[in-house]
Formats: C-alpha cells, structure tokens, sequence
C-alpha cells in the first residue's frame, strides 16, 4: 500500500513538473514572438 502511494505522489510531481516545464515554454514562446515583433519594429 505504501509503494502504491509513492507510486500515485511521484506521478503527481512528475505532472507538476512537467506543466511548469510546459508553461515556461509557453513563455519562452512569448518572448521569443516578442523579440521578433521587436526587431520587425524598429
């Protein structure tokens, strides 16, 4: 029982991590749109 709810935490960290990964690259995104947006601009 004890291996089953380290089992079901290290996949709720692992979901954690990997949608803070997908949000950084959603801001990366951003500024990366922006840095073209930029250099288009000026």
């Amino acid at each position: 029982m004890k291996n089953l709810f380290c089992l079901s935490n290290a996949q709720g960290l692992s979901e954690k991590i990997t949608n803070s990964y997908l949000r950084l690259g959603q801001e990366f995104d951003k500024m990366q749109e922006d840095d073209i947006y930029f250099l288009e601009g000026s």
